[in-house]
């Protein structure tokens, strides 16, 4: 059996989701300026045990805003994987399905034991079956309200991402 200190963990970021809903999370509590800072986040989530890699899907616009530009550079040069597409007719396009293969083709291999999703989409849920099918764990988390009731039935463990916004704020 694989003790927690030994289990490896990959971490799964919908960039445009954990954006939109650190905006909600910010108009909600009244706040400004609040923003997630993606390395204190794979720290808290990652804690004692053995981080592999994490990825980071998102989209761009056409042409790139500058800023985005500079965020992506600056995960991709911190070890972070930054998968970008650019945006078609101003909406995102593929982002879901690309994070999911990634999920999937490094699970099916065993390149890690547990998944951590930042994403609140239900969309997902059938891949986090798969997953587990295959005896990995998926962890899921989101900010209250930013993700459908149905992935409890799908995820190992869901996190409100709420309970540690102060612990991950840039």
């Amino acid at each position: 059996m694989v003790s927690k200190e030994d289990k490896k963990v990959m971490i799964f970021i919908d960039g445009s989701n954990l954006f939109w809903s650190s905006y909600r999370y910010e108009q909600k509590n009244n706040i400004t300026n609040y923003r997630v800072d993606i390395w204190k986040l794979i720290n808290l989530y990652t804690d004692d045990r053995d981080f592999i890699r994490a990825h980071y899907y998102a989209s761009t616009k056409v042409p790139p805003i500058e800023s985005q530009t500079k965020f992506y550079d600056k995960l991709q040069k911190s070890g972070i994987i930054v998968r970008k597409k650019p945006l078609v007719k101003g909406k995102e396009k593929g982002i879901d399905v690309w994070l999911v293969t990634d999920l999937l083709s490094l699970g099916f291999r065993k390149c890690y034991d547990v998944a951590v999703v930042f994403s609140g989409d239900r969309d997902m849920c059938s891949a986090y079956d798969q997953i587990r099918d295959i005896g990995l764990s998926v962890e899921v988390s989101a900010f209250k309200g930013d993700y459908n009731q149905e992935i409890l039935m799908h995820a190992d463990k869901f996190i409100e991402l709420d309970k540690y916004a102060t612990q991950v704020k840039y």
